[in-house]
């Protein structure tokens, strides 16, 4: 049960006050809900945040198992954590921090939950459309399984958008002019505009919207977004070698500091890889005594 996490906590205080302990249960330590088992989806689920993923007009379809609580949950737990380190060093004091993923999730729904409690509205799927902006989607382009996205976030975005067209008649009419009146036909304003991309290169398309100005860009795949000049210019990928696997392409930190880049020293460890460094170093055990614990299989 998630209250053990509190217990453990206190155990190992008493032999480390410095000790800084993380909870990450689904629902936290305590509350009616706290005893939840869970993984990301579960939890992403029980906060509504997959009843708002899916296309207008149609059931909601989830996020199909994309594992958001996961990597959201451990962000917003970097920040206390670091904190308590921090306190811990300077002070000789530890923390247990009781983190509940659920909470974390619900923190990315402000927009939702907000538009609730303000204007009691319910949101629903919307797919790609903005609740301001028409068009902004995702649209097929020439070829098989070919795509682009396209959004006019203005006035003038969709006039621009209107001459690279063509100036067709559909596309002229006095009620496009603005947002508002392009937000009340966004289905055949986007079917027609599907089926002029359509007929159009995808990376035609691209560079003739954006010298137009227009939001746009390619949907990529896992191999072009690797030969992609931005990502390449950027060093978004780094080479690394893995003792077992070989040879492998990692993302890096996407952010670029002075005067150290952030780089990717080894690959992910081993089981028991850095055992000596945490026994040994660290906790400070003795040789025999970490050989007993591994004979006893307390260590791997």
């Amino acid at each position: 049960m998630p209250s053990h996490g509190r217990a453990w906590a206190g155990q190992l205080s008493a032999i480390n006050p410095r000790l800084v302990y993380l909870s990450m249960a689904a629902a936290g330590q305590d509350g009616p809900a706290a005893g939840m088992r869970a993984y990301a989806p579960i939890m992403s689920s029980f906060c509504g945040f997959e009843a708002l993923v899916g296309y207008a007009d149609e059931e909601a379809i989830g996020m199909m198992n994309f594992g958001l609580g996961d990597p959201n949950a451990a962000i917003h737990a970097l920040v206390p954590l670091l904190a308590a380190i921090d306190i811990a060093r300077r002070t000789g004091r530890g923390q247990h921090i009781d983190m509940a993923q659920i909470e974390a999730i619900l923190s990315v729904s402000a927009e939702p939950i907000t538009d609730w409690f303000m204007n009691r509205r319910q949101a629903r799927p919307q797919g790609n459309r903005h609740p301001e902006i028409a068009p902004h989607g995702i649209f097929p382009a020439l070829g098989d399984d070919r795509w682009v996205s396209i959004a006019a976030p203005d006035d003038q975005a969709w006039q621009s958008l209107v001459a690279c067209m063509g100036s067709p008649d559909w596309a002229s009419v006095e009620a496009y002019r603005t947002a508002a009146g392009r937000l009340a036909q966004v289905a055949s304003i986007e079917d027609r505009l599907a089926q002029w991309t359509s007929t159009r290169e995808r990376d035609w398309l691209v560079s003739s919207l954006r010298a137009a100005g227009l939001a746009c860009s390619p949907v990529q795949d896992v191999r072009e977004q690797w030969q992609d000049p931005h990502f390449v210019a950027r060093g978004v990928r780094q080479a690394v070698v893995h003792p077992i696997s070989g040879a492998e392409q990692l993302y890096r930190a996407p952010w670029l500091m002075s005067p150290v880049r952030p780089i990717i020293r080894s690959s992910a460890p081993l089981l028991g890889q850095h055992n000596q460094d945490v026994f040994s170093k660290l906790l400070g055990l003795s040789p025999e005594r970490i050989a007993a614990l591994q004979a006893a299989g307390v260590i791997a």
